[in-house]
């Protein structure tokens, strides 16, 4: 990609007709489309400078008007469509689904040429409003996730010091052993009905339960 860029800044340093030049434009985007990704903290640098230049050719090389605002007015449907697709994204109720949609939408988004400039920002901002909401929607809903699993797992840590404070020494009688299992069975009984705790701990406190059970 860093070498479609150098090829691109070269291709408007010419200055040429459009006939010489659009064809060329054509074919770098082309090549650029077919490139796979790029390491993530290179993503948004890379993308920035493409679309800079992409940006800068449009306004700069003196292509025919005509055949400039028919590919503006393209790229412009493709992009008002993609803000009603992250618009209808932000209702759906699964939040996960829709955040993973949106990186997909952004990630196209980033391969449509420009539009007409002063179109440009009441697009992007469109665009980037919608995609607000769903990532505040995503957010708020790993804050919850994350709050029930520490929930869950101070529910599971205390079922674990119910389990300690059994004291198996003292049990002389069958009668004792069968109110210890009791109590077992109904701490198990409970430990079910809690879910994940967070990942980090999860394995720890069910091995220590588990050890405790056997």
């Amino acid at each position: 990609k860093e070498a479609v860029i150098a090829d691109l800044k070269a291709l408007l340093e010419k200055q040429e007709d459009v006939n010489a030049t659009f064809p060329e434009f054509r074919e770098i985007q082309n090549r650029w489309r077919a490139i796979g990704p790029v390491p993530a903290q290179s993503y948004r640098n890379i993308n920035e400078t493409y679309q800079l230049y992409v940006e800068q050719f449009y306004d700069m090389v003196k292509i025919n008007r005509e055949l400039r605002d028919l590919d503006f007015k393209k790229n412009l449907e493709a992009k008002e469509a993609f803000c009603a697709m992250a618009e209808k994204l932000a209702e759906n109720p699964n939040v996960v689904e829709a955040n993973r949609a949106l990186q997909q939408l952004h990630d196209e988004w980033a391969e449509i040429g420009p539009v007409a400039r002063e179109l440009r920002e009441d697009l992007w901002n469109r665009f980037k409003q919608a995609s607000s909401v769903i990532n505040k929607k995503h957010q708020a809903y790993f804050d919850e996730l994350h709050a029930k699993e520490n929930e869950n797992l101070e529910k599971k840590q205390a079922l674990v010091e119910r389990l300690k404070s059994i004291n198996w020494a003292a049990i002389k009688s069958n009668k004792q052993w069968d109110e210890a299992t009791e109590q077992v069975q109904a701490i198990q009984q409970e430990w079910r009905t809690i879910g994940f705790a967070p990942k980090k701990q999860n394995q720890a406190i069910y091995n220590e339960y588990r050890e405790l059970c056997e």
